[in-house]
């Protein structure tokens, strides 16, 4: 595996940090490099990349752009001119651009969102064979992809925060195979799960799973249930939930669902995905600071693979493998359909065909709700994959046009009189933390001659002898000083809150005991009734 350049974690924002409100989604556009049997005959590349928001589709230049066999003569059949389109876009990638580059201008930002309370999802768009499972997962050669950067980031940034809040983490990897939803985390949960959708298996289909084939059958055998309500909005039923506490774990838990999915061999692709995967992840940040009333935030992560659209004369499918590749462009289709008439909608007079497919109800609020959204088409500069590429890039361009409004996910909490308790031990153990880390400052200050007020600097042997602080030195103690007034806020928060804390221990006493005199005189008044 590469190593990941050093980089910041993402940081916690606040509202107008985080640049909440209305927005459209970003697209971004990926062209991934010729194959070497595309390069075969020094086949010319589709798209020119003109620069990082712009590419030309079909580049005008002084070749032949016949198509077909030689013909000699004047009239070439099939000759036709170069369309020369340009589109823009939020950012473009040419075919050397890296995963981290990629990762960095397209998810990022929406793990940053996620972290301060908002929405967001990333999901690649395309045709089969285009680089979307690529892009959303990576390989071992060219490193991980988005799903496998954004956890690390997300988790990196969790453990830098570590000490003004805590968070809460729930996962779930979901599929969607032949309009059937599976669980990847827990597949032979599903062998009792009621049957909904699916159909018969395809007629005529002899020929064997090959070795990257995971073998399901098409007809009833499982699936979850999508539902809606004004709580809990879209989500399946009977859905495991996970709580990782490290990347690690994550990692572990995307190998087994991406082991558990639904992958095949095809004309076109020798890897590709027969169903539409969703990994999502819940992030509930609550302040550390025990308080009678607490400031929970809460932001939503999707991360969606796709499965590419295709034409069964390109793909040579027949029997399982074409009816699983019906019901993904049955899907795909209706997205566009979904990306077209939210494009055209205008005050939201226009009707949305969510419930035409089972991704575009899962998609729903990505596409026209409380949500930031990032889009990563991934097209094929050859030119066998010349309408896959045209289409690719108008629903991409068309998407631009699509109108999303964000708002920050933050409620404030009262905590009742019986929670007291579990706060006044959760400033107690805040005030042993921070007693522990003055100490050890005090500790590492006294062992390098540092003076007492500046904990922390390891360069303390540079400034020996009277000479003056250099200034890595100088910028040390400055954090230290930064550190020592942020722990003694958070000192002082905590004195402020324990004052309630015991005083509402007391009012709890007093509770009790008037509770047991009003359960004495209800005994004594039940033996009154039974004597009369």
């Amino acid at each position: 595996p590469m190593v990941r350049p050093q980089t910041a974690p993402p940081a916690l924002r606040s509202e107008d940090q985080a640049g909440g409100g209305a927005g459209s989604i970003v697209v971004g556009v990926r062209v991934r490099p010729l194959t070497v049997s595309e390069q075969y005959g020094s086949q010319r590349s589709l798209i020119r990349v003109v620069d990082e928001q712009v590419l030309c589709f079909d580049p005008a230049c002084g070749e032949d752009l016949h198509v077909g066999k030689p013909v000699r003569g004047p009239h070439k059949i099939g000759h036709r001119a170069a369309k020369d389109q340009k589109y823009a876009f939020d950012c473009v990638f040419d075919s050397n651009a890296t995963q981290e580059e990629v990762y960095q201008k397209t998810a990022r930002p929406q793990v940053e969102s996620v972290l301060s309370g908002y929405n967001a999802t990333v999901f690649a768009y395309g045709a089969t064979g285009a680089g979307k499972t690529h892009t959303m997962i990576g390989d071992r050669v060219t490193g991980p992809g988005v799903m496998v950067l954004a956890m690390e980031d997300l988790f990196a940034a969790i453990e830098s925060t570590a000490l003004d809040s805590s968070f809460e983490l729930q996962l779930t990897y979901l599929e969607v195979y032949n309009e059937q939803i599976r669980d990847l985390l827990a597949p032979e949960a599903q062998l009792n799960a009621p049957v909904e959708g699916g159909g018969p298996p395809a007629e005529g289909d002899t020929a064997a799973p090959g070795p990257l084939t995971r073998a399901k059958s098409v007809g009833p055998t499982g699936g979850l249930s999508l539902r809606e309500d004004a709580c809990n909005g879209i989500h399946v039923a009977g859905l495991s939930k996970h709580s990782p506490k490290s990347s690690d774990e994550v990692l572990a838990m995307l190998q087994r669902g991406n082991g558990n999915r639904a992958m095949s061999a095809t004309q076109a692709n020798a890897v590709s995905s027969r169903s539409h995967a969703v990994l999502q992840i819940t992030v509930r940040e609550t302040a550390k600071t025990a308080n009678v009333q607490a400031n929970v935030r809460v932001g939503k992560l999707s991360l969606i693979d796709l499965a590419g659209s295709e034409r069964a004369s390109k793909t040579m499918n027949k029997g399982v493998r074409l009816h699983e590749g019906a019901n993904i462009n049955k899907s795909l289709l209706a997205l566009s359909n979904c990306i077209n008439a939210l494009g055209k909608a205008k005050g939201g007079s226009n009707h949305i065909p969510y419930r035409d497919s089972k991704l575009t109800r899962l998609l729903k609020d990505s596409l026209g709700g409380n949500c930031k959204t990032t889009m990563i088409a991934a097209v094929s500069p050859a030119r066998a994959s010349y309408e896959d590429t045209l289409n690719t890039l108008k629903y991409a361009n068309r998407a631009k046009e699509i109108k999303l409004t964000a708002s920050q996910n933050s409620v404030k909490v009262d905590f009742h009189i019986a929670k007291y308790a579990q706060i006044i031990e959760s400033l107690r153990s805040e005030v042993a933390l921070w007693r522990g880390k003055f100490a050890e400052a005090a500790l590492y200050n006294g062992a390098h001659g540092l003076p007492a007020h500046a904990p922390g600097g390891s360069d303390a042997a540079g400034s020996a002898g009277g000479a003056p602080a250099s200034e890595p030195r100088a910028a040390q103690v400055a954090a230290a000083a930064a550190d020592r007034e942020r722990g003694q806020a958070a000192y002082a928060r905590i004195e402020q809150t324990h004052g309630a804390a015991a005083l509402a221990l007391t009012q709890i006493a007093e509770l009790r005991g008037r509770e047991r005199e009003a359960a004495e005189a209800l005994g004594r008044a039940r033996e009154g009734t039974a004597l009369a």
